[in-house]
């Protein structure tokens, strides 16, 4: 069924004057209710246009535009449609390494309430309506494929990823949907006699490699690729090679 307010953009007073019974038109699904069998449809047409309408639409590694809402301690609330909010943590709206409360004061003016902004699906849960979002440049407008389930994992391929965390031992690298692999310390360009931390910091963006994916255990082992400060400009630079 389709509610009035569903009909068109324009105010609409009488339903029998802007429908007639044998009407064909493109609808979009709003709402399924299974168990009472009904569906609530729309004929808007700015409804129609609307890339994400609900959690549902999202997928991880998916581009999407939003405002910014709020910003908290944890980061910046983006509404990307009507009822559909993610959030972008700290460590996500900077390609720099966060030291403190100034740079947090940095990012609160970068991000002012109303801003347009740009980012890319992590992890998204519809049924919990949890969103989260990065809006790092190196990752939004990288053309790499995400790399999104360990079955995706295989040995060799190259993947655009984000450390989440520095250990002694080395990197812990993660990409979209909570997929992550360890970037043994044997396998980084560092300077041995300089800690790891003191190089490599959390949020930092860096091109690995697949080395091996055990799928039972959900365990990637990475290569260290190119750091990748710049995808995008790295790119170009390999094609610039090729063509000479």
């Amino acid at each position: 069924w389709v509610h009035k307010s569903e009909i068109s953009d324009e105010r609409v007073e009488d339903v029998t004057t802007e429908l007639d019974k044998e009407d064909q038109r493109p609808a979009r699904v709003l709402r399924v209710n299974y168990l009472e069998g009904w569906a609530m449809l729309s004929l808007k047409p700015s409804t129609l246009k609307q890339d994400v309408l609900g959690y549902d639409d999202l997928k991880p590694g998916k581009i999407v535009k939003g405002k910014v809402f709020s910003f908290n301690d944890f980061g910046a609330v983006i509404q990307i449609a009507p009822g559909v909010r993610g959030l972008v943590p700290l460590l996500h709206l900077s390609e720099t390494n966060q030291q403190g409360g100034n740079d947090i004061m940095k990012l609160r003016k970068r991000y002012p309430k109303g801003k347009t902004v740009k980012c890319r699906v992590l992890t998204v849960i519809a049924k919990r309506k949890r969103l989260i979002l990065t809006a790092k440049r190196t990752l939004v407008k990288s053309s790499m494929p995400v790399l999104a389930s360990y079955p995706e994992a295989t040995k060799g391929r190259l993947a655009l990823g984000f450390v989440a965390s520095v250990k002694q031992y080395g990197l812990i690298v993660e990409f979209y949907d909570g997929v992550h692999g360890i970037l043994h310390h044997s396998q980084l360009s560092t300077d041995r006699s300089i800690p790891i931390h003191e190089q490599y910091f959390r949020g930092q963006v860096l091109k690995v490699s697949i080395a091996s994916c055990d799928l039972l255990r959900s365990r990637l082992s990475l290569r260290l690729a190119i750091h990748a400060a710049d995808p995008v400009q790295a790119e170009k630079n390999e094609k610039l090679k090729l063509h000479y």
